[in-house]
């Protein structure tokens, strides 16, 4: 196996299972383990490799920590020819080793995970699709026909925006997502929490790993059965990866609703929701825990709000007649005005509301020019114009000339505002149409 150093050794003999545990077996260090492990050999100006070497047994000596006990360490870094064995063996199938030290480790990983990504990740594929721009799409095993379907013309859009899909690689939309982008020439990671050995020589992804399409990763051992904590474990992993995710289907329990709710909490990625009215579906209550209405459009965009968060910039435009399909087709609405059926019909209060939501959104940034409001609408121009001065007359925006461009107005603390936070924007779309 390339690049398989003493370091490497090391950190993989300390961290890594090389079969099913036994009840018996030494328990490798865990990642929050292997964190205070690797600090205080950093502080002692130690790497792991050294211990390795002659000395080896002296550094270890001189640790003192209870939870994580000098024979404990011991015995892992005696499993050397255990490790050699199944090295080999997995290599012989295509499967590599990446420790946080290799470049092609994923970068957004150690970026939002720090210390606490994972320190060893194997994979199959192609190593150099883990840092391109991707969009997580996850959902629940069990779905419907429409959601498969959605599923895979959601892996065939990402596709055509040049983003690669990052999923779980399990039955159900997983897969779906993922087939629906290698299907038509995309490209596609699938972080395991099981039997990446058996996944890298499965007869549908074989071809794509070897066209380096597709790349499959997992944090714990190559031959790992499935394990209901290593699920919920690898979650945080696929978001970490991406810059954005969607959620197609959630129930209100297991990995898919424990996943999203994690990242709603740690706020890693925007979390993009399908709507769903089944009573036993999990999604509009993630809606309404911090999620946005998922369109496919502002998805796309969801990779720029992180880019310009973390540069400090803008994000982009969205798309008024992209919003809230099909309940509220602005773009069809225009084509009716046009036909002489009456405005005040089809641009009512409602669509007022819309277009203000999605306006201050655009402006929740910074100043916008009219000419790119202009763009961002799909509004006949006189109907434009009559509700940005109806914003301006309600002191909910502000004109500024030379030229002309349009900011929020402050807010007026004893007023009460409905698109005050993320959480109400989505409730108020959610109730129009």
């Amino acid at each position: 196996m390339e690049n398989f150093d003493i370091e490497k050794q090391a950190i993989v003999l300390l961290t890594s299972y090389f079969k099913k545990p036994g009840e018996n077996d030494v328990k490798p260090l865990t990642p929050t383990e292997w964190k205070v492990f690797a600090s205080w050999l950093m502080d002692k100006r130690y790497s792991p490799g050294s211990l390795l070497t002659e000395d080896g047994e002296n550094i270890i000596n001189s640790w003192d920590e209870k939870k994580i006990t000098r024979e404990r360490l011991i015995s892992l870094l005696k499993r050397g020819a255990q490790m050699s064995m199944m090295i080999e063996k997995w290599s012989r199938a295509g499967i590599w080793v990446l420790t946080r030290a290799d470049a092609d480790y994923p970068k957004r990983l150690k970026k939002r995970l720090g210390q606490l990504s994972p320190p060893v990740l194997y994979g199959a594929g192609n190593k150099e699709l883990l840092n391109l721009d991707g969009i997580a799409v996850v959902g629940s095993r069990n779905v419907n026909d429409d959601e498969i379907n959605y599923s895979k013309e959601l892996g065939r859009f990402l596709t055509g925006n040049n983003l690669v899909v990052i999923s779980g690689g399990a039955k159900g939309v997983d897969e779906a997502t993922m087939l629906g982008a290698l299907e038509n020439g995309g490209k596609s990671i699938g972080v395991l929490a099981d039997a990446l050995f058996q996944k890298s020589l499965s007869k549908t992804y074989r071809n794509y790993l070897s066209e380096g399409k597709l790349v499959f990763i997992s944090p714990y051992y190559p031959e790992a059965g499935f394990n209901v904590g290593n699920a919920m474990g690898r979650n945080k992993y696929i978001y970490c990866m991406s810059e954005a995710a969607a959620v197609i289907h959630s129930d209100l329990k297991g990995g898919t609703w424990t996943g999203a709710n994690e990242n709603i909490k740690n706020k890693w990625v925007p979390l993009f929701v399908k709507e769903n009215s089944d009573k036993e579906c999990g999604n509009n209550l993630l809606i309404k825990s911090g999620g946005r209405i998922l369109n496919k459009q502002q998805l796309i965009d969801g990779i720029s709000i992180v880019q310009a968060e973390e540069m400090g910039t803008i994000v982009p435009q969205f798309q008024v007649s992209e919003i809230h399909e099909p309940q509220l087709d602005i773009s069809a609405k225009k084509d009716k005005v046009e036909e002489g059926i009456n405005k005040n019909e089809l641009f009512n209060k409602d669509s007022y509301e819309l277009f203000l939501v999605k306006l201050k959104e655009i402006l929740k940034y910074k100043e916008i020019f009219k000419k790119d409001i202009i763009k961002s609408f799909d509004l006949p121009p006189a109907q434009l114009k009559e509700w940005l001065i109806k914003a301006e007359n309600e002191n909910v925006i502000r004109k500024l000339s030379k030229p002309v461009r349009y900011s929020l107005m402050n807010k007026n603390p004893d007023q009460a505002d409905l698109f005050s936070d993320e959480n109400a924007i989505t409730g108020k779309e959610k109730n129009i149409g």
